[in-house]
This record gives C-alpha cells, structure tokens and sequence, in this order.
C-alpha cells in the first residue's frame, strides 16, 4: 500500500494502476481483433452487425470509466480546461477554434437529446460546498 505522507509513491502507485487498466483495456481490444482475423481467415469475417455488438460494449465500458474519474476530478477541483487537456482535447481545440473545457464537458455529457430543449448537464458534488452541481 502506498505511503500517503509520500506523493512519489502515490504517483507511482497510480502510474501502475493506470498501466495495469491500459493493458486490460489493449487485451480485450486484442482478442477482439484476433477474432475477427481468425474468422476473417476462414473467410467467415463477423458482419459489422455482430462487430459492432462486440466492440460497442467494449468502449460504452471504457467510457463510463472515463466519465466516472471525469465526475471525482471534478468533486476535487480540476478544472473543466484541465481534465479536457488531460483527454487530449488540446490539438483538437486549437484547430476549431473552440475551448478544451468545451469538449470536456461535450465529451463527458455525450451526445445531445434532438427531442430534448433542456440543455446538456453533468451532474457532481462539490466537496467545498457538499451540494450537488449541475
């Protein structure tokens, strides 16, 4: 277990968690490509109906994961502009004109309700405050 009073030993611990979830993620992504090549072999290559079922739980997985550190960062603190830098939205921003913390909280809210005229909301708890933050 990490020491608390040691932040290096607290980064260290998160860097091989991070590893370790990085190469779950890379493994299950692996075994999904080695399937369909080994079919795609034999010339039974899964419709991209039965390809989209398999891989589309896979990232729904991953993104539920992604938003749920997106809602502790910002219970803590961290910026909007800050967690969208950390999920790489620099370049992507830079090159449309618009801001890191606006595809932040896109990103995290995902796609917009067309039905809907209630505006998009990302819903967390201030730690400062204690309420909830919509």
């Amino acid at each position: 277990m990490p020491d608390r009073a040691d932040p290096s030993s607290s980064r260290e611990a998160t860097e091989d968690l991070a590893r370790q979830a990085r190469a779950e993620v890379s493994s299950a992504a692996s075994l999904l490509a080695r399937t369909f090549a080994y079919h795609a072999a034999a010339g039974k290559l899964p419709s991209p109906v039965v390809a989209l079922r398999l891989a589309r739980p896979l990232e729904l997985a991953a993104r539920s994961e992604v938003c749920a550190h997106i809602r502790r960062g910002r219970e803590s603190g961290l910026p909007w502009h800050e967690i969208g830098g950390l999920l790489g939205f620099g370049p992507l921003a830079a090159g449309s004109g618009a801001i890191v913390a606006g595809y932040a909280f896109d990103y995290t809210v995902g796609p917009r309700d067309a039905t809907s005229s209630e505006p998009s909301a990302f819903i967390w708890s201030c730690q400062a405050c204690g309420q909830m933050i919509i």
